[in-house]
């Protein structure tokens, strides 16, 4: 080793037996110099806070010893006092740990702060303003230096504190937080905290507030980050809004546990998430609304924000049963909004998923709605299940919708028919649209068109529409496939309006096989009285088959016997029977045609039908105007032979 590395090794021992003398000296001048003398100083340090603070200040004990390598302070019966009240602040004892790295920060810098059995007072006067331990808070200062310093200390530790609110605001009564424990953990910019309390046993069993962030200052909140938990265990909704600032009217009671979690970046809120279990929960959104009860309500409520100053909010898992036993499915809820320029937010999307309309048709007198809306839904009484739905604003007055539902019902109100079990899917925007039918026990009814509700086992199609900006509806099914006890078979064609302009159509249906007595069931309304009345009794055997039907042109021509369009029942009818009048005898054995052709219906059966056993050739059956007649006739014609004892027996049973 060379004389200069040997030199530099001995100053080197030299500075640290030097540094290591200078830090022992300092450390038995603190343990027994300073230390013991420190309660001398205690009128002096209350005097000094006092100052600060800007309110009295009491300290009852002052006095420091050693633990480990830290100097320890201990603080007993601490008080902050305002004039005419009890005292805001006590801390009965006060433990601090100073840490030895006050020497490289210039401050006091503490290993470990102690409070035990704290008592403290936050207040909410009749304007607004908050006191904390009877300090004003100012609203456009966040903090001061104190909240930042406790920001340094690595450790702070609560035991046994109670916390009372007096918010005179509200009139509310005190609400006190008892045994109140909690911790905070701070190194390096990172800030952990868990807190623990027992609110009065009439409003929660117990609080919970946890959190993790990273920041450096109270005054500068947009650099924080991070994530808080907290949560509410058997709360009393009712109590709570009784005695806390965010009281809403609108809740007015209600058992449950609540959770949330809230993601903060950069001092910004991006994400809300609330749990809620509540029982017997009962709320009114107006004075004129009837009160909103559930037995039972669960769900998940979150809100984020998203980007280009969009927001969403949705619920997850939403369960609930009314007062009066209407249960909803898991369901999902969702809506998302934008914010403009002058900071208004306007919906932009709204979601729904597993939608038990029966549910919400429950709710709907008791939901904040337009009266028109409200009696709207009173009348449709909506029914049925939205596997999924989402409406979306995209621009204007443009739009898209999409949704999938099952065995959805409505009634018959104004000019909408009334329908029950519709299943499919359906796609639309304000231009255009798609629907895929795909129903199970489907029944239709509209009073203007047909006389009785038409009921289907099975009902598949694929329509498509387009909605022309001068208005009105050009309706294309492509295919319809229908099918019941009575009948199956499809259509197709189109159906067209136009404002101010009778609806077009252009329909062409055929059926591989119908019951003959059911002919009546799907009659248009438009049949007079009597003749759909004799068809019900008259026609009561037989089954149809190769029915073509045709109707084309404008309704308001219909049955088009004066032109402008046509209407046309074509069928195959085979071992039909015919009633055709009280007191005659049936003609049965009927192969022949049965057809409805503008105002008129004309059956004609070939040779081979029998009326009391006798062997008919071809007979026809006429109504000549099933539409306006006042006068109905029906007009038979036809021929028979045979023996003359059975056409005596005819006669007489005639």
């Amino acid at each position: 080793m060379n004389t200069l590395n040997r030199r530099l090794l001995r100053i080197a021992a030299w500075i640290a037996i030097l540094g290591t003398i200078a830090f022992a000296g300092l450390v038995l001048t603190v343990k027994y110099a300073l230390l013991p003398r420190l309660g001398e100083q205690r009128a002096f340090i209350e005097q000094s806070v006092s100052r600060a603070i800007g309110l009295p200040v009491a300290i009852g004990e002052l006095t420091a010893d050693w633990r480990g390598w830290h100097p320890r302070l201990r603080l007993g019966d601490v008080r902050i006092m305002t004039p005419g009240q009890a005292a805001p602040l006590t801390l009965p004892s006060v433990e601090a740990a100073v840490s030895w790295s006050s020497l490289v920060f210039f401050e006091p810098r503490l290993a470990e702060l102690r409070l035990q059995a704290p008592k403290l007072t936050i207040r909410r006067d009749k304007n607004g303003a908050v006191y904390v331990a009877g300090i004003r808070i100012d609203e456009k200062q966040t903090g001061g230096a104190f909240p930042d310093w406790l920001l340094r200390q690595r450790l702070i530790l609560v035991s046994d504190a109670e916390v009372t609110w007096l918010d005179e605001k509200i009139g509310a009564p005190p609400l006190k937080l008892t045994r109140l424990n909690a911790a905070l953990h701070n190194l390096l910019g990172r800030h952990r905290f868990g807190l623990t309390a027992l609110p009065p046993a009439d409003v929660a069993q117990r609080l919970d507030l946890r959190g993790d962030l990273r920041g450096s200052s109270i005054n500068e909140p947009e650099g924080w980050s991070g994530k808080i938990y907290s949560a509410v265990d058997a709360v009393d909704l009712a109590a709570w809004n009784r005695q806390t600032p965010w009281s809403q009217e609108t809740v007015r009671g209600g058992r449950g546990h609540l959770r949330f979690w809230l993601t903060v970046k950069k001092g910004t809120p991006q994400q809300i998430v609330g749990d809620a279990r509540l029982r017997d929960i009962s709320l009114q959104f107006a004075q004129d609304l009837r009160i909103l009860a559930f037995r039972q309500l669960d769900s998940r409520i979150v809100w984020q924000r998203l980007k280009n100053d969009r927001h969403d909010i949705h619920t997850e898992g939403l369960r609930y049963t009314t007062a009066t036993g209407e249960t909803s499915s898991a369901a999902k809820l969702g809506l998302q909004l934008q914010a403009d320029a002058s900071g208004q937010f306007k919906p932009t999307q709204a979601e729904a998923e597993g939608l038990r309309l029966e549910a919400v048709t429950a709710l709907a007198d008791a939901i904040p709605l337009p009266k028109s809306m409200h009696d709207l839904v009173e009348k449709l009484s909506p029914r049925g299940l939205v596997d999924f739905a989402q409406v979306q604003q995209v621009d204007g007055n443009r739009y898209a919708v999409t949704a999938r539902f099952h065995d959805v019902g409505v009634n018959a109100y104004d000019k909408l028919p009334g329908l029950d079990g519709l299943s499919g899917r359906i796609k639309t925007d304000q231009d255009s649209g798609e629907a895929e039918i795909d129903s199970r026990n489907f029944s239709f009814d509209d009073t203007r068109i047909f006389r009785n509700p038409l009921a289907f086992a099975t009902v598949e199609g694929r329509l498509t529409w387009q909605l022309p900006k001068q208005g009105g509806l050009k309706l294309d099914i492509a295919k319809l496939k229908f099918a019941n006890a009575d009948l199956t078979g499809e259509a197709h064609g189109s159906i067209q309006t136009a404002p101010g302009r009778p609806a077009q159509t252009d329909i062409q249906a055929s059926l591989g096989r119908g019951e003959a007595n059911a002919v009546w069931q799907y009659l248009p309304k438009a049949v007079s009285d009597d003749a759909h009345a004799w068809l019900k009794r008259s026609l009561v055997g037989g089954y149809a088959s190769d029915v073509r039907f045709i109707l084309k042109g404008s309704l308001d021509k219909f049955p088009f016997d004066q032109g402008g369009g046509e209407f046309k029942v074509g069928m195959r009818l085979n071992d039909g029977v015919l009633d055709y009048a009280p007191g005659w005898p049936k003609i049965d054995n009927i192969q022949g045609s049965l057809t409805f052709h503008d105002k008129a219906m004309t059956l004609i059966a070939q040779p081979g039908a029998h009326i009391h056993g006798i062997p008919l050739g071809e007979v026809s059956a006429i109504i000549p105007d099933l539409h306006y007649s006042y006068d109905e006739q029906l007009v038979i014609r036809g021929s028979a032979s045979g023996p003359t004892q059975r056409f005596l027996d005819f006669m007489r049973n005639s």
